[in-house]
C-alpha cells in the first residue's frame, strides 16, 4: 500500500516509489493497466519517466498519438512492459 502521507504528501515521490517497486518486484513481466492510453497515464507518467535517474530507459509504442505500450529497460535488458488493456478488448 502506498500512502502519500508517508512521502510528505509528495505525490510524485510516492508514484516514483510505486513504479520502482512494481518494476523491481516483477522482473520481465508485462503489466496491464485499464485505459492506460487515456487521461490516467498522464497523472503518473512523469514519475515513471523520472526513473531514468536509476538508469532506466524506455521504448514507447504509440497508436493514434496515445501511449499503448512502454517497455522499461535497464541497459539493454527488458525489466517490464506496461500496456493498455483496453486495446485487448475488441470494439464493434
Amino acid at each position: 500500500m502506498f500512502d502519500v502521507t508517508q512521502y510528505g504528501n509528495d505525490t510524485n515521490a510516492m508514484l516514483q516509489e510505486f513504479w520502482l517497486n512494481l518494476i523491481q518486484s516483477n522482473p520481465k513481466c508485462t503489466v496491464y493497466f485499464h485505459n492506460r492510453a487515456g487521461y490516467d497515464a498522464i497523472l503518473s507518467l512523469e514519475a515513471l519517466l523520472s526513473l531514468y535517474e536509476y538508469g532506466y530507459t524506455f521504448n514507447p509504442i504509440l497508436q493514434d498519438g496515445k501511449l499503448i505500450s512502454l517497455t522499461v529497460l535497464l541497459g539493454t535488458k527488458i525489466q517490464s512492459t506496461i500496456k493498455d488493456s483496453i486495446k485487448l478488448i475488441p470494439v464493434t
